[in-house]
């Protein structure tokens, strides 16, 4: 007689485990369409304090912010380029979640680095 944890996984094989990151749904029969609605809202919640930097403070990370929104920018774009070019939709949605991965790392990075550029200015006067 097997233990009951060796009779539960030896019933379900490896590729059809639910529980393993790359047999999510969203990423195996997804069109794409949540990563593109996902990486817009994103993309606008991390360009809106971006934007408050480069406008309305225009500080020191003034540059900084410019550089990252540009970057935040041009990885949505990637984005919808991986949705139209990639063909086989378990790749498509791998690259499109990994675009959307960058982003979150972008501007989180790039924000807490700006934070830290202002806080040096501010401690400075």
């Amino acid at each position: 007689m097997q233990p009951a944890d060796n009779r539960r996984n030896s019933a379900r094989s490896p590729a059809s485990d639910p529980t393993k990151m790359a047999n999510q749904p969203s990423l195996q029969s997804s069109s794409g369409t949540i990563w593109l609605v996902v990486g817009a809202l994103l993309l606008v919640l991390s360009l809106i304090p971006m934007g408050a930097l480069i406008f309305i403070r225009n500080g020191p990370s003034a540059p900084l912010a410019t550089i990252l929104a540009i970057a935040v920018i041009v990885l949505y774009l990637t984005m919808m380029i991986f949705r139209i070019v990639i063909t086989g939709r378990t790749v498509r949605l791998r690259w499109m979640a990994a675009t959307l991965i960058a982003m979150a790392a972008t501007s989180v990075f790039g924000l807490l680095a700006c934070m830290t550029l202002e806080r040096g200015a501010a401690l400075s006067l």
